[in-house]
């Protein structure tokens, strides 16, 4: 049996000069591009104008700077570039994959993404830990935080929902770290829930009741049935209750409202035991 060929030194050193060079013409393609770009007309146009006419002057200044370069290589850093404009720079293609449910980054050197449930390291680097804090501080201005030294860690969305956790100097002691944990392009429905098995059928009828007198009657059922509980569970649900006022407020104070209404009605035992807003 043979062995393939091994990568002999001297074609992985011109592989790593390409991709160096590479890298040094978007760098400097990009100053360039800043340079040129006069921000107060393009702050005038929408996203799809901003977008081609940005596209439009790297393909000029790539012309001027390095005509011998491919047209293919020549698309490449146009995005890359494009990426670092409006995007999360390196990242970007990881959010354009909707199959990726979790990117991490353990510093600039180290990229992670979760695909169909495995984590693998990509060849995705940033070139320093200025460049990935420039990306990290792109998510959290636009939540009106900061992330520095005297506060390292913040909790963030992108505008697709995804959540985002980023920490510094001093809880990071390798660089930067960054997670952003994505949802699925397409939401659960109840069709897909009940397949799931994570509702059942009564449970969906019950979310269709939309009758005031319905829910004040499953309200008092409810009521009466807390009191039958054991004290360790009823201790269960008051917290449950209490974090499901984080969670929707709006939805829990309007529960607690047919509650509050209903409880002067019932048995003093029932109004004894449930616990009071």
């Amino acid at each position: 049996m043979s062995l393939p060929n091994p990568v002999s030194a001297p074609a992985m050193s011109g592989a790593a000069s390409t991709s160096k060079r590479l890298e040094d013409l978007k760098l400097r393609v990009h100053r360039q591009l800043l340079e040129r770009l006069d921000l107060v007309a393009l702050s005038s146009l929408d996203s799809a104008q901003a977008e081609e006419h940005i596209r439009s002057t790297l393909q000029r200044l790539l012309q001027a700077d390095s005509p011998e370069l491919s047209g293919l290589e020549r698309e490449r850093l146009i995005e890359e570039v494009g990426y670092e404009v409006f995007g999360l720079g390196p990242l970007e293609e990881f959010l354009k994959d909707g199959d990726i449910s979790d990117i991490l980054v353990n510093g600039p050197g180290a990229v992670y993404i979760e695909k169909q449930g495995r984590l693998s390291l990509t060849d995705v680097k940033f070139r320093d830990e200025a460049h990935l804090m420039k990306v990290i501080d792109r998510i959290v201005s636009t939540i009106g935080r900061r992330l520095d030294r005297d506060s390292p860690m913040v909790d963030a969305r992108l505008p697709d929902g995804s959540r985002v956790n980023a920490i510094v100097a001093p809880l990071a002691i390798r660089g930067p770290c960054l997670s952003i944990r994505r949802f699925g392009r397409d939401p659960y429905r109840i069709d897909n829930l009940l397949a799931f098995g994570a509702l059942t059928p009564q449970m969906r009828e019950l979310s269709r009741i939309d009758s005031l007198e319905e829910r004040k009657r499953l309200t008092k059922a409810r009521l009466i049935a807390f009191t039958k509980l054991a004290p360790e569970q009823r201790q269960l649900i008051t917290a449950a209750r209490r974090k499901a006022f984080e969670v929707d407020r709006g939805v829990m104070e309007a529960d607690q409202k047919l509650v509050d209404e209903l409880l002067p009605t019932l048995d003093a035992s029932v109004r004894q035991a449930y616990p009071q807003s």
